[in-house]
């Protein structure tokens, strides 16, 4: 298995991702002082140290690829994605190595990367749980949605799909979606809405489907909270999280780990569906690409 080199992207890409964009600039005086905008993880320096703009896909905040994670772990996961890919996707969604994703080539030539893998998992839950592929013109909430990782995967999985609205309290992430989608050409299936205008917007329209992965586990209870009213108040009727790990918990400033379920409950939700994303013995779970769990909650 080998490693495939980075495409070189135009200059006009590396000039637009820089961390004194007009547009980042903007974003970022508009989410000061939101009740999402509480962060412990995702503090102003953390960023500045740990994520390059123009590298947004590679091994960094947003997605861990190459860390802990082995030529044997990229193997064994997409040996084990394949058996559970009902909707056939792993053949049909294309991958590349720009702005630094982490690429790897598979005997046979098929080319892999974190995102790819996750995504075909977490498509192919909410199909087999929620019928997803099934439904017609779903519109579906993308809470923390970072670069805008799964809302492209999810238009090109589903040509029924009415649109994604991605969501994400940090505004380099609102940032970075607004480029990616646009430059993947998702048009308007996907649509990056800023923090101070998603209650409005989720006014104007019926969510079928609210998503946060490995968002809530990096923030503190009351951000968590803030985003479970919105969900609550708007009546979604599904919310499908993955956590890092197992555990639903938050991130507090003091590193301390607070459980969530509750507030879940508290708002009606009932957990559905709770397991490992890979279901395929202790081997795979072990040792395949950073395993977690997936828990499906519904609500009347």
């Amino acid at each position: 298995m080998d490693s495939v080199f980075e495409v070189a992207l135009p200059k006009v890409t590396s000039d637009y991702l820089r961390t004194d964009n007009p547009r980042l600039r903007e974003l970022r005086r508009r989410y000061e002082g939101h009740p999402a905008s509480h962060h412990s993880l995702w503090s102003p320096s953390y960023l500045a140290t740990e994520l390059k703009l123009e590298k947004f896909r590679a091994d960094n905040v947003y997605v861990h690829q190459s860390r802990a994670a082995s030529d044997l772990a990229y193997t064994l996961t997409a040996h084990y994605v394949r058996s559970v890919d009902q909707l056939g996707l792993l053949d049909t969604l294309a991958e590349d190595d720009l702005f630094g994703n982490h690429l790897v080539q598979l005997n046979g030539g098929l080319r892999i990367s974190r995102d790819l893998l996750d995504a075909v998992l977490e498509i192919n839950f909410l199909n087999d749980n929620l019928g997803l592929a099934g439904l017609q013109r779903p519109v579906i909430l993308d809470i923390g949605a970072g670069y805008g990782r799964l809302a492209h995967r999810l238009v090109q999985s589903l040509p029924q799909l009415e649109t994604v609205l991605c969501a994400d309290a940090i505004p380099e992430s609102t940032f970075l979606s607004e480029f990616y989608l646009k430059f993947r050409g998702c048009g308007t299936r996907a649509r990056v809405i800023p923090l101070d205008e998603v209650e409005a917007e989720l006014g104007k329209r019926t969510v079928d489907l609210a998503i946060n992965v490995h968002s809530f586990g990096e923030c503190p209870l009351r951000s968590i909270e803030w985003w479970l009213d919105l969900v609550s108040s708007n009546r979604i009727k599904y919310l499908f999280i993955v956590p890092n790990g197992k555990a639903l918990s938050s991130w507090e400033p003091d590193k301390k780990k607070i459980d969530y379920l509750p507030l879940l409950l508290d708002r009606g939700y009932k957990m559905a569906v709770a397991q490992p994303n890979y279901r395929g013995g202790p081997s795979i779970q072990k040792h395949g690409l950073y395993p977690c769990y997936y828990y499906l909650f519904e609500r009347d």
